[in-house]
């Protein structure tokens, strides 16, 4: 009995301590601390659910949307959380020829409705010329803000079970520095044995920001101290799970890690009887005549995949290298149009593609398809 009081009089002093040491430390960051306020997306109403695998996914049968000065983006995902306006099952009927298409939110259609993402553009353009009552159903498996770690991690355990026929893995230039940059999330590293490694997301700084944000009462979110912890979680170097290497050499780190990853996809594929095929999507600075250094940077290192690429035999197609001169896009039979890359195919103010853009890259993905037998009618 005396050591059970002796117990119970210890936690009360050690809780006592441990309030005063929170409400002084509270206090103290009152009058140094800069609160920073971050507004997360990571609530329970939003259109994204935290994820034990790929840290987060998008909300499925949802409807969001996404207000600027310079458009409204609409957004449906379907049952299994993909932006498609109907709802699928891992078995596909007999008559159906199977898309998966992945990527960020440049796949994603980050600032369109629905019926303006190029997946959904790229199923219309398909079921135009369908024969013998053929469908094409080209699932959006894009995620906004997803790294190629994520995509992959995405890929190899999530879409192969939908049974593709064909699958798109979309990159854009800028993918590579995914990598480059210290806090962004990793999700696999590279052994000296040249292997993939899997990392458990739970350990990722990323995913516990989240954690934290959905599990903590609203008013210990308001407080300093949450608010110093939450952002100072990318800087903790253990969470971040990154090589330290100098910057070169975390380029050539990338740049092999990239590789391992779409050459496990491309031996996937193989075994589960899919076509598989990169997609590269330009982005605004691409077209640029002036662009700057990393830009640079990252046409040079996807330059040198593309080239590895095409010795592994992997179908490879960039669309920016592969731009028709003089191209026209005939809109209907009625309207040609005619294309300046550099400024007409972006929104003005976002770097994602507009409406234009996205019509652009399904009709040249579409003729891609065709011309390699990649897809038959």
């Amino acid at each position: 009995m005396i050591r059970l009081k002796k117990i119970t009089i210890m936690f009360f002093l050690f809780s006592v301590s441990l309030i005063l040491s929170l409400v002084i430390s509270e206090l103290i960051l009152r009058r140094i601390y800069k609160k920073k306020n971050i507004k997360s997306p990571w609530q329970t109403t939003s259109r994204y659910l935290i994820d034990d695998k790929l840290i987060y996914t998008l909300r499925p049968n949802n409807y969001s949307e996404w207000k600027t000065t310079e458009f409204i983006e609409k957004a449906t995902t379907n049952n299994y959380g993909f932006r498609n306006t109907y709802d699928i099952s891992y078995d596909k009927p007999s008559t159906t020829y199977r898309i998966i298409v992945t990527g960020d939110s440049f796949t994603f259609g980050h600032g369109l409705e629905d019926q303006n993402t190029y997946p959904a553009k790229l199923e219309n353009l398909l079921n135009q010329n369908g024969k013998d009552g053929k469908k094409f159903e080209v699932i959006n498996a894009g995620v906004p803000g997803y790294s190629p770690d994520q995509q992959y991690r995405q890929i190899t355990e999530k879409l192969i079970h939908f049974s593709p026929d064909l699958l798109l893995w979309n990159i854009i230039p800028a993918d590579i520095f995914y990598d480059l940059i210290e806090t962004a999330p990793a999700l696999y590293e590279v052994t000296n044995g040249n292997q993939l490694k899997a990392l458990n997301p739970k350990l990722n700084w990323l995913y516990l920001q989240i954690y934290l944000f959905l599990n903590t009462p609203e008013w210990i979110k308001n407080t300093y101290l949450f608010d110093l912890v939450s952002n100072k979680l990318p800087e903790i170097k253990f969470l971040r799970r990154k090589p330290n290497l100098p910057y070169s050499e975390m380029i050539k780190w990338a740049e092999n890690k990239l590789l391992l990853e779409i050459e496990s996809i491309d031996k996937l594929s193989k075994e589960k009887k899919f076509i598989f095929t990169i997609i590269i999507l330009p982005d605004k600075e691409s077209f640029k005549e002036n662009k700057n250094l990393n830009s640079n940077l990252s046409i040079d290192v996807f330059n040198t995949i593309i080239q590895k690429l095409h010795k592994g035999n992997i179908f490879v197609y960039d669309l920016k290298s592969n731009f028709p001169k003089d191209y026209i896009l005939e809109v209907d039979k009625s309207l040609r149009l005619p294309i300046y890359p550099s400024h007409n195919l972006f929104f003005r103010e976002d770097s994602h593609p507009n409406k234009l853009g996205t019509s652009v890259f399904a009709d040249l993905i579409a003729k891609y398809l065709y011309k390699n037998l990649l897809i038959t009618l």
